[in-house]
């Protein structure tokens, strides 16, 4: 073996590593990372935050009606409407916040450095891209409803940050969807 076809074996070697890392840590059809790689960098966020005292927010937002896009006009209108959200939230997002997808519907959001007010006025912002996004299709009205909840005040741990954005969530959808509400610590909600 020439020294040549060595380095050409190590180098494809070390992109299909590369490659291989990148297909478990990122959800395939958003682009964003997964739920195991996000918990992960939010735990290290976690330790930051703890460390610096400083804020750190947890989002959740759930798309509203992705199952009747799904009913009505097929799952492939479904994934893009996914796509296209992923993309949105990478694109508004800082380069250090997380961004991943979790579930069918729902997606997470960790933003070092901002309390939960700040939290709250940056999903509110990215609801109105949403929106503004979504707003020529006339098939389905595209929305999202979002719950926020800061650490330490609403959580000390990932589970229970969940809940609370969980929690806060539910509240929303109560009033009516296409929202953002903070987690129950915050009096007040901010809607559109």
């Amino acid at each position: 073996i020439t020294k040549s076809e060595l380095v050409t074996r190590v180098f494809h070697r070390l992109e299909r590593t590369k490659l291989l890392r990148s297909l478990g840590e990122t959800d395939q059809l958003t682009g964003v990372a997964n739920r195991r790689q996000s918990t992960i960098e939010f735990n290290r966020l976690l330790r930051l935050s703890q460390r610096y005292h400083q804020p750190l927010c947890y989002a959740l937002l759930d798309l509203n009606n992705l199952k009747q896009v799904n009913e009505q006009y097929g799952h492939v209108m479904g994934d893009r409407m996914l796509k296209r959200l992923g993309q949105i939230l990478r694109q508004k997002f800082r380069s250090e916040d997380i961004v991943a997808r979790w579930g069918g519907k729902e997606f997470f959001i960790g933003m070092y450095g901002l309390n939960r007010q700040a939290g709250v006025r940056r999903l509110q912002e990215i609801l109105e891209t949403v929106s503004e996004e979504f707003d020529n299709c006339e098939l389905v009205q595209v929305t999202f409803s979002a719950g926020v909840a800061e650490y330490p005040e609403d959580g000390t741990d990932i589970e229970s940050l969940y809940r609370a954005a969980d929690e806060a969530i539910e509240r929303g959808k109560a009033t009516g969807q296409d929202c953002v509400f903070p987690a129950q610590s915050l009096v007040g909600n901010i809607s559109q």
